[in-house]
């Protein structure tokens, strides 16, 4: 009996992915992060920071939420082979999700713009349609527009009409609730990742996003989409980690840019990049960078290769 009672439990697990996607800028890396818990996806104001698509897990009693971020939908990142590679990761993570969750910047979406138009638009046909509709940033907009904006909504899905939810990712409202509603639509199955494992994601890979977002908050409107990070070397030394990463540009002007006069922009972005690092990991840590040229690699499959990303298929 103790053995069909322990078998039962097993049972009665849930664990599924759950795909994050909707308008670069939504607040999307944002939502994952809350979400979590802690940081795991570049947060940035400039859109279309995400390149990758990232997955953070969450276990909570008896369910497992394998959150998927993705890139957002994308018409041009700079380059043909790098837009591929952002879309193709859009469509793929549509693949085997079990809940999709829409993510809107509920202030542009109230605009009178075409913005809410346009992002429904380029939903169809990449991915299937969402179960949730989340609307961020509502503690930015005024409260009369909010309930004629949901209508407007669940006009768009009244055919599919998935639950939609005002919250603000920025200030943990909302987000809560949404975990609730979550945990009861994932499938039931055993757990798909050891219970205290947060993400597939190895330190390399956390630790050059720390970096790349350091250098969109350093350089502004200064550089464009096109730059990289890689995590050449780490070496743990007594009391010390030691860490060798270098930033791809494409063009020698643009690496002027990031080294700034008498080397003060990569030094600005080296410091605030090595306090997050010591924050995350909970040690001293040595960071040194360096700017390379990789000519035109957004543009090329050998280019995305040597900067760090996955070939196209």
């Amino acid at each position: 009996m103790n053995n069909l009672d322990n078998a039962q439990k097993e049972i009665e697990t849930k664990a599924g992915f759950v795909g994050i996607v909707g308008p670069a800028n939504a607040g999307k890396s944002t939502l994952l992060n809350t979400l979590l818990g802690t940081k795991l996806s570049i947060v940035s104001r400039k859109p279309q920071t995400t390149r990758d698509t990232i997955k953070g897990i969450l276990t909570e009693g008896d369910a497992q939420m394998i959150f998927v971020d993705t890139p957002g939908f994308v018409h041009d990142a700079g380059g043909a082979a790098l837009t591929r590679y952002l879309r193709r990761n859009i469509e793929e993570t549509a693949e085997d999700i079990d809940v999709i969750i829409l993510v809107l910047d509920a202030v542009r979406s109230a605009s009178g713009s075409n913005y809410l138009a346009n992002a429904i638009k380029n939903l169809f046909g990449r991915i299937a349609k969402p179960d949730f509709v989340v609307l961020n940033k509502v503690d930015a907009i005024e409260k009369e527009k909010l309930l004629p904006l949901i209508l407007q909504i669940s006009d768009y899905f009244k055919e599919s009409n998935p639950e939609i939810l005002p919250l603000s990712a920025i200030k943990n409202d909302g987000v809560d609730y949404l975990k609730e509603l979550l945990a009861k639509r994932l499938p039931v199955s055993p757990f798909l990742y050891p219970e205290g494992m947060m993400s597939d994601r190895d330190s390399n890979f956390v630790m050059q996003e720390v970096v790349r977002e350091k250098l969109f908050e350093q350089l502004n409107k200064e550089l464009p989409y096109c730059a990289a990070v890689v995590v050449n070397n780490i070496e743990r030394q007594p009391k010390v980690l030691h860490i060798e990463a270098t930033i791809y540009v494409e063009k020698e002007s643009q690496k002027g840019i990031v080294v700034g006069k008498s080397g003060s922009k990569i030094k600005a972005i080296g410091t605030s990049s090595r306090i997050e690092l010591e924050s995350m990991l909970g040690e001293k840590v040595c960071l040194k960078l360096q700017v390379a040229v990789e000519a035109d690699w957004t543009k090329t499959v050998r280019g995305l290769e040597r900067v760090g990303l996955g070939r196209l298929s």
